[in-house]
């Protein structure tokens, strides 16, 4: 049975036409161009003037939530809220009013957290796409200028419709809430055999990025890359070949069915093959990782791009990551399955 397009959307929460944002990737000259105009707020932005900033908002909603909730409150739902209204005062100069947070959270929840249901329209009878977009397109208009949505909206090589394709695009970067999720509930957990490790993760810029870097490897917030197609036919050496394994398929086996991938010695990957890389794949391969099931920060130890020997400060030795975090993970993903 092959599912149609349609379907697949259904199945995966995703709308039926592309967000031509998400299209930019490789040599694509919009890529590009879009990584020349727009890395300069990135590089140079001296995000440490938010720190209070994130303490506020974090301890907003988590009192708030936890009145709501008698006591109690959702790790995830939290650093939801918490990553959305930081994007949204940060990237856009805005501070929504709660109650349009509350359905702004609700529609991004639905169509990026895996598992989460339906819940119908939202205010102008809209789907959780069209309202996410309509509220991009909202906040981009009312923006101050100096912040990033100011920036897309003033490039003059973009039409109307794709700036704001790109303005709903950076809304959607919820990059940072997985990333707090499963960095704060693998320390809890290896709190019980590792006494020191919330103290160390609290105290410690440098351990508390790779801490990031080790959730993002074993939990990836894109479970799968955007395809890219073959544009000629590439033969190359099958990394999993294994030449103690015997093809035993006898003629009408060779003739109606595919080998075992291990026993090929070469894959041919044909030109208009459409390829995914999948990073949790990747990340879980015991020839790459050692013991990969595991959650070790200290596999991040010589990752030249989370510690510079030659940095004078905390700043500067997290400067590399810190850019990959904020900027090239937000744009597109299209980097490598680091």
């Amino acid at each position: 049975y092959k599912a149609s397009k349609k379907e697949v959307n259904k199945m995966l929460w995703q709308p039926d036409s592309a967000n031509n944002a998400m299209l930019y990737s490789g040599d694509d000259d919009r890529w590009k161009h879009a990584r020349i105009s727009w890395s300069p707020f990135f590089m140079h932005k001296d995000f440490t003037v938010y720190d209070e900033k994130i303490d506020e908002v974090v301890s907003n909603h988590l009192e708030r939530i936890t009145k709501n909730r008698a006591g109690r409150v959702e790790l995830l739902e939290l650093m939801l809220y918490v990553t959305i209204d930081l994007l949204c005062q940060v990237l856009y100069g805005t501070v929504l009013p709660q109650d349009e947070l509350n359905v702004l959270v609700e529609a991004l929840a639905e169509f990026t957290v895996i598992a989460t249901s339906y819940r119908g329209k939202y205010p102008g009878g809209l789907d959780c796409h069209k309202y996410h977009s309509k509220v991009a397109k909202a906040i981009s208009d009312a923006a101050p200028d100096g912040v990033f949505c100011k920036i897309i909206l003033k490039d003059n090589d973009m039409d109307s419709s794709l700036k704001y394709e790109n303005c709903a695009f950076f809304l959607e970067a919820l990059t940072p809430a997985f990333a707090s999720f499963w960095t704060i509930c693998n320390v809890m957990l290896r709190s019980s055999v590792e006494k020191d490790i919330k103290k160390q993760c609290l105290n410690d810029p440098i351990y508390r990025e790779k801490c990031i870097k080790e959730s993002l490897r074993m939990y990836p917030p894109v479970p799968a890359l955007w395809p890219r197609c073959a544009t000629k036919t590439h033969t190359m050496d099958n990394p999993l070949f294994d030449p103690t394994i015997e093809d035993n398929r006898g003629i009408l086996g060779k003739l109606f069915s595919n080998p075992d991938i291990r026993t090929q010695e070469l894959l041919m990957i044909k030109k208009g093959t459409a390829i995914f890389v999948v990073p949790s794949c990747i990340h879980y391969d015991s020839r790459f990782w050692m013991n990969p099931e595991e959650f070790l920060p200290q596999r991040w130890d010589k990752d030249p791009k989370v510690i510079d020997k030659n940095a004078t400060t905390d700043r500067k030795a997290r400067q590399s990551i810190w850019v990959k975090l904020n900027f090239d993970i937000v744009m597109c993903l299209h980097i490598s399955a680091e």
